[in-house]
C-alpha cells in the first residue's frame, strides 16, 4: 500500500480531489479482506467519495482505513458508514498539521540549506534538497502506514496534546530556518553617504550599528506584507528586479 499511495494525486480532479487515488491504494487490501464480489465493490464505492489530505499523511490515513475495513470484514455488526464519517473528520486536523511540517518545515529546511550551497556555486545545492526533503517525506509516509493501522483512530483521539506541541515546535523551527535565510541570503548594500565635517560616514554603516541585516529584515517584512495583502508573487519579484536595476544605475545599490 505504500507504494500504491504514492500516485495518490496521480488522478487529481476538482470534484472528489484525491478519490481514486484513495480508492487505487486501498484496492489490493480490500480484495484480499472482501472475497464476495458484492461487498468488494461496495467496499471500492465507499473509498471514490471526496478525499483530500496532505499526501504526506495520506499513508497515515489509510492506516486508520485499513484497520476499520478490517473490523468490518471480520464484524457484520461494524457500522459501515463509520468508515467514511472517520475519513472526513480527519482530512481536515491532518491537512492542516500536515500542510505545517511539510511545506512549513521540512520544504524550508531543505530549502534554505539546498539555497545556501546553490548560492556559492555548489552542485550540492539542489541534492542536499531533494536528500533532506525526498528522504524524510519518504520516511514520514512509510512510517505513517504502520502507526495509522496500528494505533487507528485513537492515534489522533488521545495524542491532542502531543499534537498540538509537534505543530508548535515545527512552527518555530520553520521561523527560525526563515530567519536564519533572511539574514544569509537576502543582502543589500547602499552606496549613499552622508558628509559629517571633513569625513563621510555610510548610511549602510548607520544602519547596521542599530541592528546588523536590519535593512534586509526591512525587505522581507515588506515582502511579507505585500503577500499578506495578495500581493502576487509574481509581481512583486518584478517590482524587486525593477528597483534593483534603477537603484544600480542611480548608484543607490
Amino acid at each position: 500500500m505504500f507504494f500504491d499511495s504514492l500516485s495518490v494525486s496521480a488522478s487529481l480532479n476538482y470534484e472528489k480531489q484525491m478519490d481514486m487515488g484513495c480508492a487505487f491504494s486501498l484496492a489490493p487490501i480490500l480484495q484480499k479482506l472482501y472475497k464476495n464480489k458484492e461487498d468488494l465493490s461496495e467496499a471500492l464505492k465507499r473509498h471514490t467519495e471526496f478525499y483530500n489530505v496532505t499526501p504526506m499523511f495520506n499513508p497515515t490515513l489509510l492506516g486508520v482505513l485499513t484497520a476499520m475495513e478490517e473490523r468490518n470484514a471480520k464484524d457484520e455488526d461494524f457500522p459501515k458508514e463509520s468508515i467514511n464519517a472517520t475519513k472526513a473528520s480527519l482530512m481536515g486536523p491532518m491537512s492542516g498539521i500536515g500542510d505545517t511540517i511539510d511545506k512549513g518545515t521540512l520544504k524550508t529546511i531543505a530549502t534554505g540549506v539546498g539555497c545556501t550551497f546553490a548560492l556559492q556555486g555548489s552542485f550540492l545545492g539542489p541534492i542536499l534538497f531533494m536528500l533532506i526533503y525526498g528522504v524524510s517525506n519518504l520516511l514520514i509516509r512509510y512510517f505513517g502506514v504502520f502507526y495509522g493501522y496500528k494505533f487507528g483512530v485513537s492515534l489522533f483521539q488521545n495524542s491532542s496534546e502531543i499534537i498540538k506541541k509537534i505543530f508548535s515546535a515545527v512552527t518555530v523551527i520553520g521561523l527560525m530556518v526563515v530567519g536564519g535565510m533572511t539574514a544569509s541570503i537576502v543582502s543589500i548594500n547602499l552606496q549613499l553617504a552622508i558628509g559629517v565635517g571633513e569625513g563621510i560616514v555610510n548610511i549602510m554603516d548607520i544602519l547596521n550599528a542599530i541592528m546588523p541585516d536590519i535593512l534586509s529584515l526591512g525587505i522581507f517584512a515588506l515582502v511579507y506584507w505585500l503577500l499578506k495583502k495578495g500581493t502576487k508573487a509574481t509581481t512583486i519579484l518584478f517590482g524587486i528586479i525593477v528597483v534593483s536595476i534603477v537603484g544600480s544605475a542611480a548608484g543607490i545599490f
